[in-house]
């Protein structure tokens, strides 16, 4: 069974909503083998983006994968273990992400501080979250796709 390390951020800018983008790290320790993935978006929200990273991830990696998943996003975090209630906006990204997890017995869904605040920090959750943030920012100038359900 394959045991992954992995890194998600979104965002958006000039605004919110704005042009929406994200970056996905991802490490497979058996194989030791490291693979990114960013995809832009023509109008969006940060917390779609930073949701729709992590359902690109999960539906990336075999359901039977042990995963040690790490974002900034409170938003993902907090709604993943109950402290906020999912309401209805974004809920076509929570159904996909209810979808991706389903028949998952091994994902752990961390929050790490992130961009300015974590600055002074060293380690390697830091640096991959910096680096998830610079490939939010290039795939935001790269080819843009629709946000289907926003």
């Amino acid at each position: 069974m394959s045991n992954f390390e992995i890194w998600t951020d979104g965002g958006c800018a000039p605004q919110n909503p704005g042009i929406g983008g994200y970056g996905i790290i991802i490490v497979d320790n058996a194989a030791k083998e490291e693979r990114v993935i960013k995809q832009g978006f023509k109008r969006s929200t940060n917390n779609r983006m930073e949701l729709r990273a992590v359902i690109r991830v999960l539906n990336e990696i075999p359901k039977e994968a042990s995963i040690k998943l790490y974002t900034d996003s409170e938003y993902v975090v907090k709604h993943v273990d109950g402290t906020y209630k999912k309401k209805s906006n974004n809920h076509d990204l929570w159904k996909l992400f209810d979808e991706a997890m389903e028949g998952r017995k091994d994902v752990e869904i961390r929050w790490v501080k992130g961009h300015k605040k974590a600055e002074k920090i060293k380690g390697i959750l830091y640096v991959n979250n910096n680096r998830c943030d610079a490939m939010v920012h290039e795939a935001r100038k790269e080819e843009l796709i629709v946000d289907e359900g926003y």
